[in-house]
């Protein structure tokens, strides 16, 4: 048969439960008979027993014929329990009925290479299936294969050396089973530390097998040594039931490699060496351990130890990971606030040092354009400049979140104005339809500032006020035209806008929203009326009540106001606050009828400043009413008509202004 034709065969459910269930009836029925239920020593002996063992061993090789993976390691299990069915062949065609069988035996050859042959199987198995495992995990396999080996060989031993003293090739023969399953065991308990994150049922099958063999042996030497052993008893069926353990093992389902992650559990098996260790140290001060289990348990307390160092170690190792982790911005590499902190407290005890703090102008055009994928990418090709720019200097280059940076350098003065532009430099970046510069401000440690926060406090309000004061740049030229445009068509809307930017400006900082945040809500407040200039102004300035038509025209101004800003590309994201500037909290506004959070944080800052900045400016139509009676209508809509977060930010914000935004002629957004 092909052997793709027999893959198909042995791939049939209803074929494999039928020679599993084959086999595990000729079992129990070797089980009946030891117990004796079942009669026909003949066909028990020397028939069914090597049949099943055999069958278990034709499992394990057509599993590595017909199944890819693992193949080397199957066949070698496969050849070990041929072994074991070839030792008890020969047993009992040449031994079985001598008195005095020699010792040791053709048959014991058989018996004794199952041994090596199943260690190189398993070895070969856990390195196909355990991939970059950390040493500590191999140091407790090792360390547990070590202390079962070292139990095992202070309770075999002593009982066979008594027994076979005066007869040394036989003391070889027999001590050689329990040391051979010993260090089976030792394999065992090592590739089940090792994988005790993912145990699959192939691995705790083929487990099973070995340890039931193991039991089985000893027991089997125990009545060797009493002379009580009788062949064909339930005793021999356990090492029928350890063969058919490893044939089933064979086709189960393996996983893939493992990577395991460091688990709780893995300390359970240097404790229990520790303990098995000691345990025999305090045995061996009351009684006798031979100098074979005295050496397995001095190496068990080393492995033990080197575990504990190497553990140290690793803690140490991972405590400077998760420090260097803490104060290192993910996204850049750079150190960030956490960084900064300690080392500004460092530079303003020196005779001499210079804060500067950098805000990217035009990145959110940029994010808002290309992706936030894209904005990642520049804002790490950015980092990697400003880095080698502070190298250059002597200097430190920290991320302080978003598009804000920060330089530390060791000089002041005319100093530290090279660093400053190379920094400047790093951090400007243009292409096909993007500018992408830098604001900053300067700090001079410790003349200007004694201590980390005062630093940050002063470098923050120079950076904005350079950033406000910016007018050679092509928004700010376009934004001057705007701002232009509206002054001649109605000076109240050109005032109007000014007091409304102060306001919101203000009210962004206490919002806590960042530098580019609020300059995009000083431009959008500045012009948020901008669409109004397409409106009539026989409605506009109309002393009566608005018909419905009025409503309708001055309801598109928002959407005219974008339109007018989409045409210049810096302005689009402006255009984009300005369309939501009168939406309602609880979504009654327009021209979207948006609500809560869906409304551009921006957009309602601005509703809540134009409110006020309106009712406390006369019209034509109307008279100003007083600041303490537009704040209490403002109260009364909110978490109707405003954002009540915004709306304690302006209240708050209003309390600590003179009203600034009357004769406020500065420009809010850079």
């Amino acid at each position: 048969m092909p052997q793709s034709a027999a893959r198909r065969f042995v791939a049939r459910p209803a074929v494999r439960w039928v020679a599993g269930a084959l086999l595990v009836g000729a079992v129990l029925a070797h089980a009946l008979h030891g117990l004796g239920v079942l009669h026909g020593d003949v066909f028990f002996d020397k028939w069914l027993f090597p049949g099943v063992e055999l069958a278990a061993a034709f499992a394990c090789v057509a599993r590595a014929v017909l199944v890819p993976g693992d193949r080397a390691a199957w066949l070698l299990f496969g050849i070990a329990l041929a072994c074991l069915a070839g030792g008890g062949i020969v047993w009992s065609l040449a031994y079985a009925h001598d008195d005095s069988p020699p010792t040791p035996s053709a048959a014991d050859v058989g018996f004794l290479l199952f041994y090596p042959i199943s260690y190189v199987g398993i070895s070969l198995l856990l390195r196909a299936h355990v991939a970059a495992q950390r040493a500590v995990v191999w140091l407790d396999g090792l360390t547990a294969a070590l202390a079962v080996t070292a139990v095992g060989t202070a309770v075999l031993l002593p009982p066979i050396l008594a027994t076979y003293a005066s007869d040394t090739p036989a003391l070889i023969t027999a001590a050689a089973l329990p040391v051979g399953d010993l260090l089976l065991l030792g394999f065992v308990v090592a590739a089940l530390t090792v994988r005790m994150h993912r145990l699959g049922r192939a691995w705790l099958m083929l487990a099973g097998g070995f340890v039931i063999n193991a039991v089985v042996d000893v027991w089997y030497l125990q009545q060797i040594a009493a002379e009580t052993y009788v062949r064909g008893t339930i005793l021999d069926s356990g090492w029928l039931v350890s063969a058919s353990l490893i044939g089933f093992a064979a086709w189960q389902k393996q996983r893939g490699v493992t990577i395991p992650a460091p688990d709780q559990r893995a300390i359970f098996a240097p404790l229990a060496a520790s303990a098995a260790a000691l345990g025999l140290s305090v045995y061996g001060i009351f009684g006798q351990l031979t100098p074979v289990a005295a050496a397995l348990t001095v190496a068990t307390l080393f492995a033990v130890l080197v575990r504990l160092a190497l553990t140290l170690a690793e803690n140490r190792e991972m405590l400077a990971h998760s420090q260097d982790e803490a104060t290192t911005d993910a996204l850049s590499g750079l150190g960030n606030r956490r960084r900064l902190m300690p080392d500004l407290e460092d530079s303003a005890a020196r005779p001499a040092a210079t804060l500067a703090l950098f805000d990217l102008d035009g990145f959110k055009n940029y994010n808002d354009s290309f992706g936030h994928p894209a904005g990642d990418a520049l804002l790490q090709r950015l980092s990697r400049r400003l880095e080698e720019a502070a190298g250059a200097h002597s200097g430190s280059a920290y991320r302080m979140g978003g598009d804000e940076f920060c330089l530390l350098l060791p000089c002041t003065g005319a100093d530290a104005e090279p660093g400053v532009d190379a920094a400047l430099l790093a951090l400007s970046e243009q292409g096909e339809g993007f500018v992408v510069t830098a604001s900053h401000g300067t700090v001079s440690l410790p003349d200007e500032a004694s201590d980390a926060a005062n630093a940050l406090r002063l470098a923050d309000q120079r950076l904005y006020s350079r950033k406000g004061g910016r007018r050679a740049s092509p928004y700010g030229q376009t934004k001057a035209a705007l701002l232009q445009v509206i002054n001649e068509s109605n000076r109240e809307l050109g005032d109007h806008g000014q007091g409304v930017a102060a306001l919101a400006v203000a009210t962004a900082r206490r919002l806590g929203m960042d530098a580019e945040q609020i300059d995009e809500v000083g431009r959008a407040a500045e012009l948020h009326d901008i669409g109004k200039i397409a409106i009539p102004d026989e409605i506009l300035r109309k002393p009566g009540s608005l018909t419905l038509e009025d409503w309708q025209l001055v309801r598109e101004h928002t959407l005219i106001g974008e339109r007018i800003l989409a045409a210049a590309p810096a302005l689009a994201p402006v255009g984009r606050v300005v369309r939501a500037t009168h939406e309602r909290w609880d979504g009654g506004g327009y021209p979207d009828g948006l609500a809560g959070e869906e409304i551009p944080l921006g957009s309602r800052v601005i509703a809540v400043c134009d409110a006020f900045d309106a009712m406390t400016s006369g019209r034509p139509y109307r008279e100003a009413v007083d600041t303490q009676e537009a704040l209490a209508e403002l109260r009364r809509c909110c978490g109707t008509q405003f954002d009540p977060r915004v709306m304690e930010a302006f209240l708050e914000t209003v309390t600590t202004l003179d009203e600034p935004w009357r004769d406020s002629s500065r420009s809010h957004a850079g």
